[in-house]
């Protein structure tokens, strides 16, 4: 019985990692150059970067360059709908509570993955994000 449970928990992540998968792939932009962008306050590049990161974790850009006003924007997560799945399975106890929202994280999205993000250097240009 314990091994069965077990391996229909297993076979489940897997699925769930297949499906909706752990990670997403962010790219953030600045049209103001020699702008250094930052993910969770760790320098990952200037002016252009491309990076996966575990959905389940909270994903914070920043934009900074000397002479002018860093721009911070949090990613807005929501659930993914075809995590309902699990529902199916055993009515969602294991396979979306734990798996999907706690163990992989694999419940949630971005909202957006794609960024336009500009420092405040006194001119008209507002941070936004790509459509």
């Amino acid at each position: 019985m314990k091994l069965g449970l077990l391996l229909l928990i297993l076979i489940h992540w897997q699925c769930a990692t297949i499906l909706l998968g752990k990670e997403e792939t962010f790219r953030v932009k600045s049209q103001v150059l020699e702008t250094d962008i930052y993910i969770n306050n760790e320098k990952k590049g200037t002016n252009f970067v491309t990076f996966s990161f575990p959905k389940k974790e909270t994903l914070i850009l920043r934009v900074h360059k000397d002479g002018c006003k860093d721009f911070q924007y949090e990613v807005k997560k929501h659930r993914e709908g075809k995590a309902i799945f699990g529902i199916f399975l055993d009515f969602g106890l294991i396979s979306i509570i734990v798996i999907d929202w706690l163990v992989t994280g694999a419940i949630w999205t971005s909202e957006n993955t794609n960024f336009i993000l500009d420092p405040d250097c006194g001119n008209s240009n507002i941070s936004q994000s790509l459509q």
